[in-house]
């Protein structure tokens, strides 16, 4: 889970991870076998390794920076829609 502790589609409210909902704990709550908190950039190595040494489920949290980007919304437009659909199924079929 990479997690800024924000909806950024909404407007930048807080999340209940900015309010001390802790996701690693629920996650140890509910039963999974390994969970981590990564706080900071020295710590991916700890979690790379942990995804490598273990056969076992993991949930890994990922506090990141909240940053202001430009707000880019999908597209809407049925017809924009069907044809792009229709480009990617003809594009499986070629391979």
């Amino acid at each position: 889970i990479i997690d800024n502790e924000h909806y950024g589609e909404t407007g930048q409210q807080q999340t209940h991870t900015a309010m001390g909902v802790d996701l690693a704990a629920v996650a140890a709550a509910c039963g999974f076998p390994r969970v981590q908190n990564i706080t900071a950039a020295e710590d991916l190595p700890a979690l790379r390794h942990s995804l490598h040494e273990s056969d076992e489920l993991l949930l890994a949290v990922i506090k990141v920076a909240l940053t202001y980007d430009p707000f880019v919304l999908p597209p809407r437009d049925g017809a924009y829609l069907k044809n792009r659909l229709r480009r990617v199924l003809a594009a499986d079929r070629e391979f």
